[in-house]
């Protein structure tokens, strides 16, 4: 039975069933090896899969973010959070799937194979009607006209609550302040790619005694509301932080539920919450 990784490959499993594998890794090691720009992933008996990695980056909570690529495989990617000895790690492989690498516990960390398709995408906005479909511009013309000079980038703050349930699930509270870490990279990478002038800015996360509901919306409301019974510390906690957002990370409910913000306003700020279930979000 292996105690940890210090020799290559760093990543190695013991099955335990076909998508799910039990590992047993030195995460400083790890970090380590990965800083060279280049790491061994082994996700199955006799597959490796060289994962190329750029710079590290601290995260809000977490000590580094790295993200990368499947060398050789166009449309791959692969993000690492780095939390002490908590590694958050998803690698997609458009010829293999996703794969994602979580803490279990006990120096633990578990790898599955997720299917993406199995998975709720999203489940609606609150208070906006369905969004129409983007029509063609008549003659087939696409309007890309470059700006004449570029706008300053817009930042979003952002406050992120999650529940006992949601942190228990995680396996603690370095577990899933790395799992924050990483959903909020994946929204700025988005931004990113898709050329949005914004980015996400983590101003603060906690823990709120809430008891979840088992419905997403509810609980969406529950976290809303200024004076319920339910999460009210956390308008305090926005406030004091000058947060422009609130999200909720729960165990139940759906892959993310929240407002929409269909006029441009600051009278949204009211609205501007949202609730995800935990280990979703990537």
């Amino acid at each position: 039975m292996l105690t940890s990784l210090l020799l290559a490959p760093l990543w190695i499993g013991l099955p335990t069933l076909p998508s799910e594998r039990t590992l047993h890794l030195d995460v400083p090691r790890v970090r380590e090896r990965a800083a060279s720009g280049r790491l061994p992933f082994v996700p199955r008996t006799g597959t490796l899969l060289p994962l190329v990695l750029g710079p590290e980056r601290p995260g809000a909570l977490s000590q580094a973010i790295v993200r990368g690529h499947i060398e050789g495989e166009p449309g791959s990617w692969a993000r690492l959070v780095f939390h002490g000895d908590v590694l958050h790690a998803d690698v997609f492989s458009p010829s293999l799937g996703l794969y994602e690498l979580r803490w279990s516990g006990n120096g633990r960390h578990s790898l599955r194979h997720v299917d993406r398709n199995a998975r709720e995408i999203c489940v609606g906005a609150l208070g906006s009607p369905t969004p129409p479909r983007l029509g063609q511009p008549s003659g087939g013309v696409v309007d890309a006209s470059p700006q004449a000079v570029p706008r300053p980038e817009v930042r979003i703050d952002v406050l992120v609550v999650y529940t006992p349930s949601a942190r228990s699930l995680a396996g603690g509270v370095a577990p899933i302040e790395a799992t924050i870490d990483a959903y909020i990279d994946y929204a700025n990478q988005a931004y990113e790619d898709c050329g949005v002038n914004q980015f996400l800015n983590l101003v603060g996360s906690a823990e709120t005694a809430y008891t979840e509901s088992g419905n997403s919306i509810t609980d969406l409301v529950r976290l809303r509301n200024l004076a319920d019974g339910f999460m009210d510390e956390v308008h305090v906690l926005r406030d004091s932080l000058a947060a422009d957002c609130v999200s909720l990370i729960a165990t139940s409910g759906s892959a993310g539920t929240a407002y929409l913000m269909d006029d441009v306003s600051p009278t949204f700020q009211d609205r501007a919450f949202s609730a995800i279930g935990h280990n979703v979000g990537g």
